[in-house]
């Protein structure tokens, strides 16, 4: 297959600043129709209609289709790139890092999302930096990171549908256990009757944030730039998203 990316400058789409990013929302998901088309215009290219990576004799079936896998990967690339085109996606592509049965994954999306992560990059859709390994508590140690390449940018200038589209998962969890150990990001653990009344609370008020509208009116730009003062990027700036999509909160 022809990549897309034939006659295209791809120096003007290399990742830069690879810890200039968010991790990937693997809750983001959006039922609007234009959307759907996006998808398969973009699942065609990639595949071609009408094969199906999941078609096999043997072995265990990915919970969540590959399909549904492309879409949350593509629907999140659009969260970030409406944020700010330079914003990059981080993931992980180890394959021990997909869980289809952790509570923080209930769009089931499993060990194929790295594959298509990597099908996107072999046709021309996304800009990859590969993750790096220093040793136990490096400060370069980082994750992949993906963002939309021009040709995936130019679906998005052109699609029917906004940011104001997108949603997140009603089940998404909202009581999260974190590690002694700061790699312990997220720690899996058994419901208690406390835990039970925390989750009703926090998403009733996620579900009023839904959907409430909130906005700085003279706020002109998507974000705004706060300098870094101590760890490994002191000296930079952050952007800190203003009024974008990310109102989901958590305890």
């Amino acid at each position: 297959m022809e990549s897309i990316t034939d006659g295209l400058n791809l120096e003007h789409t290399t990742i830069t600043n690879p810890r200039y990013s968010k991790l990937l929302d693997v809750h983001r998901y959006t039922e609007h129709p234009e959307a759907r088309k996006l998808v398969n215009s973009i699942w065609d290219h990639c595949y071609g209609a009408p094969q199906n990576l999941d078609s096999r004799k043997g072995g265990v079936k990915p919970k969540a289709s590959s399909k549904a896998q492309l879409a949350t990967i593509c629907t999140d690339l659009y969260a970030a790139w409406a944020i700010d085109p330079e914003l990059s996606v981080g993931v992980s592509l180890s394959n021990s890092a997909w869980d289809t049965g952790s509570r923080y994954n209930k769009l089931r999306l499993s060990r194929q999302a790295p594959k298509v992560i990597h099908r996107l990059h072999g046709v021309g859709y996304i800009d990859l930096a590969p993750g790096s390994y220093s040793g136990p508590g490096a400060p370069s140690n980082r994750n992949t990171r993906i963002r939309a390449a021009e040709p995936m940018r130019k679906l998005f200038r052109e699609a029917k549908f906004g940011p104001q589209h997108l949603l997140t998962h009603p089940e998404k969890e909202c009581i999260l256990l974190r590690g002694a150990d700061k790699s312990e990001r997220n720690v899996e653990y058994e419901d208690t009757k406390e835990t039970v009344q925390m989750r009703s609370d926090m998403r009733a008020y996620n579900m009023l944030l839904q959907r409430t509208y909130i906005d700085v009116p003279d706020q002109e730009s998507q974000y705004i730039e706060r300098p870094v003062k101590t760890g490994p990027k002191a000296g930079e700036c952050s952007r800190l998203p203003v009024c974008g999509m990310d109102n989901f909160v958590y305890r």
